[in-house]
């Protein structure tokens, strides 16, 4: 059924009712998309939550990583030495965030002056 407005312009509110009515499919994929961009994000702000923010950082970062390396599994691709200088950088990230900050004020003051 095709709604004839003779006042299209003045009443654009019937041509956006029609158009969701023929675009039903749009606009559940629009839906199917919001929730499989939620889910990921939820799940993040969850491993905050429960672990903290240095936890969610190692794994995240981690999860990059292995998803670089899968890409060359999965899609052939030739090795170059940038890929190896990207890898680097992102293992010493990594290890940068795993391992545990030295407190800066502390650096170079004797126990004896802190105590």
């Amino acid at each position: 059924m095709v709604f004839d407005n003779p006042d299209k312009k003045k009443y654009p509110i019937f041509r956006d009712i029609f158009l969701v009515k023929t675009r039903m499919s749009v606009f559940f994929c629009l839906f199917v998309l919001m929730m499989l961009f939620r889910l990921p994000r939820q799940a993040v702000l969850a491993l905050i939550r429960h672990f903290g923010a240095f936890a969610c950082v190692t794994v995240t970062s981690s999860r990059k990583a292995v998803s670089i390396a899968l890409s060359f599994v999965l899609f052939a691709k030739p090795f170059t030495l940038r890929y190896l200088y990207s890898g680097l950088l992102v293992l010493a990230g990594t290890t940068k965030s795993v391992t545990p900050e030295i407190n800066t004020l502390d650096a170079g003051v004797p126990a004896s002056v802190l105590a």
